[in-house]
């Protein structure tokens, strides 16, 4: 069994009950080229899932109650627009507790810290990042600070994410107390306004952070 086999069977059900249309298969080889073809397999096999007591959310093809699918999560129109940092023909379609993006290029997988704006290269295809997952989950995907929220606050409604009531980039800790449950799109959308607000400022300046609370 594959890692990706394994992330897929500890999952949850898939988060839509259809395959992707052949028009979402059609952008994504568009975007993608060859690498298309390893995220179609992942949404035929399973369209939409989290893990690890959603920690990691992995995005449906299409909308799915709040939850964008993953062409609209992707529109270059929408939060994308605020992270020049992104590398071209890259396709995101999972991220981590806190709102982290995992995506796919044709050169392989990275992960946006969509806090700082940095892109690392993450894995060489999609079966080493399910590894990569699997083999320390808890700092991949903050599955334990979601665990322990959860406890107290009960479970993460359907998509939301968890921010720092002061960001971690700020000095905010990654506790419980720091955290406040948001919901995906606005999550996203808060993050991007932050990282445009803080991208240009030197390291160690006082920052007064606009539309957080």
């Amino acid at each position: 069994m594959t890692a990706l086999e394994r992330l897929l069977a500890i999952s949850s059900k898939a988060l839509c009950s259809t395959v992707p249309s052949a028009n979402v298969f059609q952008w994504l080889q568009e975007e993608l080229g060859d690498a298309a073809l390893q995220l179609t397999r992942l949404l035929t096999a399973k369209n939409g899932f989290f893990a690890f007591e959603s920690a990691l959310l992995v995005q449906p093809s299409d909308d799915i109650d709040v939850l964008p699918g993953l062409r609209e999560w992707n529109d270059l129109t929408g939060w994308r627009k605020s992270y020049d940092c992104i590398p071209p023909r890259c396709v995101f379609f999972a991220q981590d507790l806190f709102a982290c993006q995992f995506g796919i290029t044709p050169a392989g997988l990275v992960r946006l810290d969509t806090e700082t704006g940095d892109v690392t290269n993450y894995a060489d295809d999609l079966d080493r990042w399910a590894q990569r997952i699997l083999s320390n989950y808890d700092y991949e995907t903050g599955w334990s600070l979601g665990r322990n929220w959860q406890r107290l606050h009960g479970p993460l409604k359907h998509g939301s994410r968890l921010l720092g009531r002061k960001p971690f980039v700020l000095g905010g800790s990654y506790v419980v107390e720091n955290l406040v449950a948001v919901d995906a799109t606005d999550a996203i959308e808060k993050l991007a306004e932050l990282y445009s607000q803080i991208k240009d400022v030197p390291d160690g300046s006082k920052v007064t952070v606009r539309n957080w609370d």
